[in-house]
């Protein structure tokens, strides 16, 4: 008791880290799944292999399991920004390790074609991540979900079909390294400016991701009331 007869608020206990890693363990056991954990690797190996056509399969799959499992909190103070990195950095991080273990080619030894190609497959993989949480997007709660879903599905269906048949039935490597070298020749910017260029654009897509990942459609909905709640 202080003088004058107030009563002394207990001190707060530090926070240490172990106790913040045991708060964020459920998190993780829900993020993380086994169908995340393998798929996320897989990720990585078609990047290092240069097939990363086809990493929006791999990331699809990782990311509805993820976002399923997580759904739950939503209902809870847990920081948005803070869920989305813990779904999307490691399949960013997995292209990114793909790309830095890749098979070399002749052309990609030089420093303007790295940006460029560096920059594509991280684009291309934040341009399906933004596809996906447009589905339960809330500014699109009007369009019925049966709706927004065969649209989904539907051009799934069409991306897959096109990527498949230029894997295997066009020489998809020797293009897409091809395709990248020219433009990353014919971009009027030095390398810094190039590395400049590319951080805007990924952070313009990350800006757009995560306002769109923060309204889901199934969050801050009115709960029905319970009896005890609605009894004077």
């Amino acid at each position: 008791v202080k003088a004058g007869g107030e009563a002394a608020l207990p001190a707060r206990a530090p926070v240490t880290r172990a106790a913040m890693t045991f708060a964020w363990a459920p998190v993780l056991r829900s993020a993380y799944s086994w169908q995340y954990l393998f798929f996320v690797p897989m990720i990585g190996v078609w990047t290092s292999s240069g097939s990363w056509l086809l990493n929006p399969f791999w990331l699809l799959v990782a990311w509805w399991d993820s976002r399923a499992r997580t759904r739950w909190l939503w209902a809870l103070p847990v920081g948005r920004r803070a869920l989305l990195w813990t779904i999307m950095g490691p399949m960013l991080a997995a292209h990114a390790l793909g790309f830095y273990f890749r098979r070399p080619t002749g052309a990609s030894s030089e420093p303007r074609v790295e940006i460029v190609t560096a920059t594509a497959i991280l684009v291309y993989a934040m341009l399906a991540i933004l596809f996906i949480v447009l589905l339960d997007w809330r500014k699109l709660s009007r369009v019925p979900h049966r709706v927004r879903r065969a649209a989904f599905v539907s051009l799934l269906a069409l991306w897959y079909l096109t990527s498949m048949a230029l894997i295997f039935l066009a020489p998809y490597q020797e293009l897409m390294h091809n395709g990248l070298a020219r433009l990353a020749h014919a971009l009027p910017l030095g390398p810094p400016a190039l590395v400049a260029a590319a951080a805007a654009l990924l952070l313009a897509l990350y800006l757009a991701i995560e306002k769109v990942f923060s309204e889901p459609d199934f969050a801050d909905k009115p709960k029905p009331q319970t009896l005890s709640e609605t009894a004077p």
